[in-house]
C-alpha cells in the first residue's frame, strides 16, 4: 500500500512539476485567444453601436502582456492603430490613435485634440 501511494504521488508531484512552468504562458494565450476571437473584428457591429471606431479586417494585430495592439498596415494616414487593454477575458479599455490634427467627424462635426 506504501508504494502504490508513493507511485501515486510521485506521479501527480511529477505533472505538476511540468505544468507549473507553462501555466502563465498557456494562461496569456488562452486569454488573448479570448479577447481577439470576443472583441476583435467580430465586435465592430457592437462598436459603432457605443459610437466607437472598428476595427478593419485587413489590420494586423501585435499581442502584448495586458493589451492587444491592431494596427493599419498601409501607412500613417488616418487611423493608425486600436489598443485594447484587458484583465483576464473581459475588455478594460479601448484607445485609438489618429496620425493629424483632426479626429474623425461625429455626426458630421469635426472634432480636434485639445
Amino acid at each position: 500500500m506504501n508504494k502504490t501511494l508513493f507511485r501515486n504521488l510521485f506521479i501527480v508531484l511529477s505533472f505538476v512539476v511540468i505544468l507549473l512552468p507553462i501555466y502563465p504562458s498557456m494562461r496569456s494565450y488562452f486569454s488573448k485567444t479570448c479577447i481577439t476571437e470576443k472583441y476583435g473584428v467580430n465586435y465592430n457591429e457592437q462598436r459603432k453601436k457605443l459610437g466607437l471606431h472598428p476595427i478593419p479586417a485587413s489590420w494586423g494585430r501585435r499581442n502584448l502582456d495586458s493589451c492587444i495592439i491592431w494596427y493599419n498596415p498601409s501607412g500613417n494616414i488616418g487611423h493608425r492603430w486600436k489598443n485594447i487593454y484587458f484583465k483576464g477575458c473581459s475588455i478594460k479599455k479601448e484607445l485609438d490613435l489618429f496620425s493629424s490634427d483632426m479626429m474623425p467627424k461625429k455626426d458630421n462635426i469635426p472634432r480636434y485634440w485639445k
